[in-house]
């Protein structure tokens, strides 16, 4: 991903280098918590979290009643069926996503471009507000879905990670997946080719709507332009009786075997042996349990996951149905999990924040950049108000962060160490620095 190409704020007056001071910040890959801190940012990075002040003439922050966490990742969306919110509520996942006549289908179909573009452009600001700074979208309707959303970001600074796909599902006639022949036609490959390299990545929705020859070819295409690749799997039991049926091995099997993807969303119904197999290829897993549980389709079996080995990360998924707020998918994760194992140990605070930063760095590849406060990476960082009527006395910063924050304790957003969302006061002037985007 070029960062270069990505949205800038122009509302803030934060000059490049300051210090953000007596700051307890959640810092390194680790996310361990240094209280009373200092955060020294530069030219849109990390320059070092330490405890000196400093100097006299640089520009400060002061941060006593602050914690600072890394921005948050949201590692799978489908953003612009936001446009129909709460749509499908109530039904089954397949009558809800399904094509080709799904509820989630059916509206894209019909919905105005105004109206999605002015959804999606709200579902930005509340990610925004909510921590989030960088999101991956699996793009539907082709190329005029990726018009839709760069039109809805315009002048937003938040990064989008398109992952774009074909406008039509699926590739291949029943009769040729049921014979398992045929790769992509000419046309489909004149359509990858128009839209690659308008995206970071590429989506392969249904790995068991595509033969085996049209899951190598595309695998083929992505890697030579040095692009991501990621598909759905196994996110009901039915993904794995119609692999098996057409094809005589799992979604996963064929995933791993033939597609070889930067990570996989959902497995929400894996076994053990399919999370070990993921594990051992070094493919993360992207879950969404606040929409697996709306539809009923049961909580992703993270603890299972991890046991295996396997890099988890949190996304929100399709906008109809859950909002794109991660602090509210960490909390349910953590409240949801506990309860379904009888075990308040697990997951810890540092593991699920690293969830919802780090490991949906390493999903999309971004991990060098992005997800942790850490010397040489982008200030990308949220500011929580420790002094807030929800979240004080703060005892234990981790736990507040993951199973108390919500976006109203959010003081400020930093992305590429510019104000995105929020309000922040320079001590050494009290110029105070407001995000209007």
């Amino acid at each position: 991903m070029s960062f270069s190409d990505g949205h800038n704020t122009t509302s803030t007056s934060l000059p490049e280098e300051f210090a953000i001071t007596n700051v307890t910040v959640i810092a390194g890959d680790e996310m361990t918590v240094r209280p009373h801190s200092t955060l020294f940012v530069s030219r849109g990075r990390v320059r070092s979290v330490d405890t000196q002040p400093p100097p006299t003439d640089m520009s400060s922050v002061d941060g006593s009643s602050l914690i600072a966490a890394p921005a948050f990742v949201n590692a799978h969306t489908h953003i612009g069926d936001i446009v129909g919110k709460e749509d499908g509520f109530g039904l089954d996942s397949w009558r809800v996503v399904m094509p080709p006549d799904g509820v989630k289908v059916t509206l894209l179909a019909e919905a105005e471009d105004a109206s999605v573009i002015a959804a999606i452009r709200d579902a930005a600001h509340v990610m925004l507000a909510s921590g989030t700074t960088t999101f991956a979208d699996f793009r539907e309707s082709g190329g005029h879905g990726l018009d839709l959303l760069e039109r809805a970001l315009d002048g937003l600074p938040l990064r989008s990670m398109a992952f774009g796909r074909h406008a039509t599902h699926p590739p291949h006639t029943e009769d040729d997946l049921e014979a398992n022949r045929g790769g992509l036609s000419p046309a489909l490959v004149a359509e990858f080719e128009e839209l690659i390299e308008r995206v970071p990545g590429w989506s392969v929705p249904l790995a068991f709507d595509v033969t085996d020859e049209g899951l190598t070819h595309t695998a083929r295409l992505v890697r030579q332009r040095g692009k991501l690749l990621a598909t759905h799997c196994v996110e009901t039991d039915r993904y794995r009786v119609i692999s098996r049926q057409r094809f005589g091995e799992s979604d996963v099997e064929r995933v791993v075997r033939l597609l070889r993807p930067d990570h996989i969303v959902h497995m929400t119904n894996g076994t053990d042996e399919e999370f070990e197999l993921v594990a051992k290829a070094g493919i993360p897993v992207v879950v969404a349990p606040r929409m697996q549980s709306v539809m009923g389709i049961g909580l992703p079996p993270i603890d299972r996951m991890v046991a295996a080995g396997v890099t988890v990360a949190l996304g929100s998924d399709n906008g109809m149905l859950a909002s794109p707020d991660l602090l509210r998918e960490m909390e349910y994760v953590s409240r949801a999990t506990r309860a379904a194992r009888h075990d308040p140990s697990f997951p810890t605070p540092a593991e699920l924040l690293k969830m919802a930063t780090l490991n949906g760095a390493k999903a999309l590849g971004l991990a060098d950049e992005l997800g942790s406060i850490e010397q040489g990476k982008r200030a990308d960082i949220v500011l929580f108000d420790a002094d807030s009527r929800n979240l004080r006395p703060v005892r234990n910063p981790l736990a507040t962060v993951i199973n108390r924050a919500v976006a109203a304790d959010v003081r400020s957003v930093l992305v590429d160490g510019r104000l995105a969302s929020g309000r922040l006061e320079l001590a050494s002037d009290r110029r105070a620095s407001t995000a209007t985007a």
